[in-house]
């Protein structure tokens, strides 16, 4: 029987970063995906800048730059377009590959 110092449930963005940070250290890690391969949708569809630096995204798998996003409350509706994209959708299969 294999023994592990931590074991990751799921092979989503969250999972993935930290099977990556913990692979840089000693621990043995398993890192277990219920699927076969990673299924079509990705956290709503979307990654955030910062989740793309962590999980070092290559260009050719972004399907999509977003950059203009809306804000809706009870009182107050606000618009921003900003210059860099706010978030970006990838296909979860390239991904996992």
């Amino acid at each position: 029987m294999e023994v592990f110092d931590v074991i990751i449930v799921g092979g989503g963005p969250a999972g993935l970063i930290c099977a990556k940070a913990l692979c840089k250290s000693d621990k043995r890690v398993l890192l277990l995906e219920k699927d076969d391969v990673f299924g079509d949708k990705l956290c709503a569809g979307g990654l955030t800048r910062k989740a793309m630096a962590m999980l070092e995204v290559p260009d050719h798998i972004i399907e999509q730059k977003i950059c203009d996003a809306t804000l809706f409350s009870p009182r107050n509706q606000s618009f921003t377009n900003t210059p860099s994209p706010l978030l970006f959708t990838v296909d979860r299969k390239n991904l996992g590959k």
